[in-house]
């Protein structure tokens, strides 16, 4: 079972403040730039890089650095190399890798040396196996369950949710029961637990949960910093469950049919 928590004091409950993508992160070296739009994007996703400041006519090697940066030795994801016109300026287009929900900044590669760019790529998590499709907006579908679990629509991070309730119906985050009730809520998020927080009832109301708290450890196998909340879902239909802290964005979709 999921560790049991405590109810914390309103302190504790996050701010509702609007989430957007970071416009930009990280910094030049000696007048070198490359710098991307920030944007959630999917694998295939044509993503353009420009560079300026580079030596002109010198080959220059690109690449994309998870961030945070998760260590002084993480080394860049090639992605292509230019050579910069006479004026070091150069233009990189390519189709996104494969690459783990997270999210990404530019960076040029010079010898061992890594000089990270500007903009905020956010990669969007892929269903895993077990999973239907994404949730979208007006449930149409729901988010994925595979047994209790819940599987969000998130970008630049996975998010998870166990609720204390019948759900999961046909594979689907079909809640039953929960009308009018608080709720328990289990979630996990692999970019950590979030500073923005909040639901989003059928007619538009947006909602703070009735409490949160973070959890210290958990026997839930899945990957990310783990919290629990309560919410009431006081009319059926489709709920948004939103968490995120820019650049990372996840949400859940949840019809509450009792």
């Amino acid at each position: 079972m999921v560790r049991r928590a405590m109810r914390p004091s309103a302190a504790l409950v996050p701010s509702l403040a609007a989430l957007a993508l970071a416009g930009a992160a990280g910094g030049g070296h000696s007048g070198l730039s490359v710098s991307v739009g920030s944007a959630i994007v999917r694998p295939g996703d044509r993503v353009v890089v420009q560079v300026a400041g580079a030596v002109p006519k010198r080959r220059l090697h690109v690449g994309l650095q998870v961030y945070p940066p998760v260590g002084a030795g993480a080394r860049p994801v090639a992605v292509g190399s230019v050579v910069p016109d006479r004026r070091g300026r150069a233009r990189l287009v390519f189709r996104l890798p494969h690459l783990g929900a997270a999210a990404y900044r530019p960076a040029a590669q010079l010898g061992s040396r890594v000089v990270p760019g500007h903009g905020l790529l956010s990669v969007a998590a892929l269903p895993p196996r077990g999973f239907g499709p994404l949730g979208a907006p007006g449930c149409a579908p729901p988010s994925p369950s595979s047994g209790r679990d819940i599987f969000g629509t998130a970008a630049g991070a996975e998010l998870w949710a166990l609720p204390f309730a019948a759900a999961g119906e046909g594979g689907a985050a079909n809640m039953v029961g929960v009308l009018g009730k608080e709720t328990k809520i289990v979630f996990k998020m692999t970019s950590g637990i979030p500073q923005v927080f909040y639901a989003v009832a059928p007619d538009g109301a947006r909602l703070p949960p009735v409490w949160m708290t973070p959890h210290t450890g958990s026997n839930w196998e899945r990957p990310g910093a783990e919290w629990g909340a309560g919410f009431v879902f006081d009319r059926t239909g489709c709920w948004r469950i939103h968490a995120g802290t820019a650049p990372w964005s996840g949400d859940l979709w949840l019809s509450v049919l009792s």
